[in-house]
């Protein structure tokens, strides 16, 4: 799938072709308001392809169901090594600022040391999720983009997802994020400035 991305203002568009039609389709997100959106992709290549083109955005941050990890380095090197590569803050800074991170996820039954710890092997499918939400924290996006999280989990996890966003426009009130999901039944609801059907 070839994809454009385009910045103008505060509009961050990402235009594309529908895989099975080759119709154009646009996502279009006003940046530097605080607005939630979803995008419901019904085919899987093109839900990882259109996560895969705002992972190329420098203006994104992305997380995905399995965290993400290199599995041979503790979670805390992988959470720290996203954000030091673009130069944020000190490491220091980074371990604060993920441990105040983690304190605000509810349901989070580990500690931030506890999690850093760890292996990403030794954690559970909603750990993972958290762990890669904090990751993609500490790189201070512009546009959080929430991977497909909830195949898989437990209501109560389901819950514990949702309120990433809560952390994050808490964190950064006046960013822009996106719940890109496969088409699935029973998606939780979002309050969502806009839906994208595609």
């Amino acid at each position: 799938m070839s994809a454009e991305i385009t910045v103008e203002g505060r509009e961050f568009s990402l235009e594309f072709s529908d895989e099975e039609t080759g119709e154009p389709k646009r996502i279009a997100l006003t940046l530097s308001e605080g607005f939630t959106y979803r995008a419901v992709v019904r085919s899987a290549s093109q839900q990882q392809n259109i996560v895969a083109r705002f992972a190329e955005s420098e203006l994104a941050a992305v997380v995905p169901p399995q965290g993400g990890f290199v599995g041979n380095i503790k979670v805390w090197e992988n959470l720290v090594l996203p954000a030091s590569y673009h130069g944020h803050q000190d490491i220091e800074q980074l371990d604060s600022r993920a441990g105040s991170i983690f304190r605000r996820l509810k349901g989070c039954r580990r500690s931030g040391a506890e999690f850093c710890a760890q292996f990403p092997v030794g954690l559970s499918d909603i750990e993972l999720r958290f762990a890669g939400f904090v990751r993609a924290m500490l790189v201070e996006p512009e546009i959080m983009v929430y991977d497909s999280l909830f195949k898989g989990l437990t209501r109560s996890e389901v819950e514990q997802v949702l309120e990433f966003d809560r952390v994050f426009h808490l964190f950064f009130p006046f960013r822009t994020s996106i719940w890109v999901d496969l088409e699935l039944p029973m998606l939780p609801e979002i309050e969502a400035r806009e839906t994208f059907l595609i």
